[in-house]
């Protein structure tokens, strides 16, 4: 649901209901959830480990894909490991719409924390322009700062533009608190529709089952 959930929304797709309930076999979530079907049944998509590989980065870099979904921080991998020959181009449409996701991380300071003085200095540092600009030179991560962008020039690399301008349409990983659980069952279940071992709406059902029981259990 990582890499699909921008899709599985469209249209009105709900994959997750406001409380908190799996609805991965919603007509509107089944029905988008067809695209990668029909990609996988034309032998168009693998997965990094159908082909030896342990993800995207590696498979890309390698040279077994020739084309892969992912985001800017494997750009210093293959610019610099792999010295892979590329192009970062934009999402492509579906039904007329670009989409994506985005990956957001923050710091926090814990509320009853001992060492508050060292928390908020520690926090002022890491998001300081200084050290913000150091790390997304180093690790490809895209800084949240727009000054700090401004100030390493992402703009003026073509590669990483396409990124930034990704913000735009992109979807953020995040649906209330109970995302992980229903990814997880969509994991479960997902690869069996895909493979022709069950249809797409029997796939999500079952996903629905096993989350909603361990939502239901949660409580």
């Amino acid at each position: 649901m990582a890499r699909n959930l921008y899709i599985m929304q469209r249209n009105g797709g709900q994959p997750i209901k406001k409380n908190g309930d799996a609805n991965l076999a919603s007509n509107a979530v089944v029905k988008n959830l067809e695209l990668y079907k029909d990609l996988v049944a034309t032998g168009a998509v693998v997965t990094p480990q159908e082909i030896g590989q342990g993800d995207n980065g590696t498979a890309f870099g390698a040279g077994k894909i020739a084309m892969m979904e992912e985001g800017n921080w494997t750009y210093p991998v293959q610019q610099e490991q792999y010295k892979t020959d590329f192009t970062v181009l934009p999402m492509l449409s579906y039904e007329g719409k670009q989409g994506g996701m985005i990956f957001t991380v923050g710091w926090g300071e814990y509320v009853n924390s001992k060492v508050k003085p060292l928390a908020n200095a520690w926090l002022k540092y890491v998001t300081s322009e200084k050290v913000m600009e150091q790390y997304i030179k180093t690790t490809g991560t895209l800084p949240s700062r727009p000054d700090v962008a401004e100030a390493a020039k992402l703009t003026d690399n073509a590669d990483l533009n396409v990124h930034l301008e990704a913000n735009d349409y992109s979807t953020v990983w995040q649906d209330g608190t109970t995302l992980p659980t229903v990814n997880t069952s969509y994991q479960n279940f997902v690869g069996k529709a895909m493979k022709g071992e069950t249809s797409l709406k029997a796939a999500m059902t079952q996903a629905d089952d096993q989350a909603n029981a361990a939502i239901e259990k949660s409580k």
